[in-house]
């Protein structure tokens, strides 16, 4: 899948191992994690290859945040995305 940003300063983020270890405070499992969570995004063709990762544990949100999905990170935090096409594939 092609991997979109909101903004320049996110991208940048994603894509700069130093950016994210300064952003985390030296936190290196997250980094490591989130670059993981962002390559297997890559490496997948559609969103159910990621729904079957046990380690990325991709789930639909509900309520104010439904049409975005979650992977897991570590100690409760997750990456927040959604789907670029329209409509959202279901």
């Amino acid at each position: 899948m092609d991997i979109l940003f909101k903004n320049a300063k996110d991208r940048d983020l994603a894509n700069s191992e130093t950016a994210l270890r300064n952003k985390y405070r030296g936190n290196t499992r997250r980094c490591r994690l989130i670059r993981a969570r962002l390559d297997e995004l890559a490496d997948a063709d559609t969103l159910a290859v990621m729904q079957t990762l046990p380690q990325a544990r991709c789930h639909q949100l509900k309520g104010n945040r439904a049409g975005q999905l979650a992977v897991k990170l570590d100690r409760g935090y997750r990456m927040i995305f959604e789907a670029a096409d329209d409509p959202v594939p279901q």
